[in-house]
């Protein structure tokens, strides 16, 4: 009995990559509609609406890079009925629509107490260097949107 429902799942064909996409951002909608803006104390580390939010902005990105968005070197990747997984047109609207949600997710981080950490130094560059640096210090509470709790 095993092996035949195996080989029954074996030949079920794949999505096509746009179809996952969308799948995916359909169930975090779903989920998110329960869930808080955001885990604090003891429940740092779990996901909420504004690591929803960061996951389909960087979701929708792939999704427009030149891997996902008109990549002509994937256009033989397809299921053995033939149907393609990797589009090979390029679609600028998948841009627009990381866009909007980056800028979604930009929103809702800062409507929830987020922003980005800078450390501020003698010039430009030196402003730079300690923001990079010293985010994982000190500005992790500030811009951090998904944290792993402390594991002593």
């Amino acid at each position: 009995m095993k092996r035949k429902l195996l080989a029954i799942i074996i030949k079920i064909p794949r999505s096509s990559w746009d179809e996952c996409v969308a799948f995916i951002i359909k169930e975090m909608d779903e989920a998110a509609a329960d869930m808080p803006d955001e885990h604090t104390d003891t429940q740092l580390g779990r996901i909420g609406k504004i690591v929803v939010e960061a996951v389909k902005s960087e979701i929708t990105l792939f999704t427009a890079s030149p891997l996902y968005n008109g990549n002509s070197d994937l256009a033989n990747w397809r299921n053995p009925d033939g149907k393609q997984l990797i589009s090979s047109t390029f679609d600028a609207s998948k841009w627009q629509k990381a866009a909007t949600a980056a800028k979604s997710a930009i929103d809702f981080a800062e409507k929830n107490g987020k922003s980005l950490f800078v450390k501020n130094g003698k010039d430009d560059f030196e402003t730079a260097f300690l923001s990079t640096r010293n985010v994982y210090w000190e500005g992790y509470q500030t811009e951090g949107v998904w944290i792993r709790p402390s594991t002593k």
